[in-house]
């Protein structure tokens, strides 16, 4: 597995679809996954992930509850959620997106990450 793709969420249903979508719409040519690590949404996001995971099987759904770790703030509850996508993925190299977050249509960021990080270090 070349590329690992984390997608966090909690109650994020309408904005997880569009965050999917703009990660299919990247030029892949390489084996990849993408990884959604749900906190316990209740507003059907954890559904629309899995509904992605049946139609595409690059497309891994993990539950999580980060009030396991009793967080304090928001950023304690989002590590939470990330440290679960991190430890579910297999790829040599992660992308980290929110599910409020999107890549714009037409670029390939990501395989130019890739590309980047695959070439010899000395000509860059």
């Amino acid at each position: 597995m070349i590329l690992s793709v984390l997608i966090i969420s909690h109650n994020q249903k309408e904005l997880l679809q569009r965050c999917i979508e703009s990660v299919f719409q990247q030029d892949l040519p390489f084996e990849h996954e993408i990884i959604i690590s749900d906190d316990a949404s209740t507003d059907g996001t954890r559904e629309l992930a899995q509904e992605y995971a049946r139609k595409y099987k690059q497309v891994k759904v993990f539950l999580c509850n980060s009030d396991d770790c009793q967080p304090t703030i928001t950023s304690e509850r989002s590590g939470h959620n990330r440290s679960n996508a991190y430890n579910h993925s297999s790829g040599k190299y992660f992308c980290h997106i929110d599910a409020d977050d999107f890549y714009r249509p037409g670029t390939n960021c990501l395989q130019e990450m890739v590309k980047l990080l695959e070439s010899d270090r000395k000509s860059v």
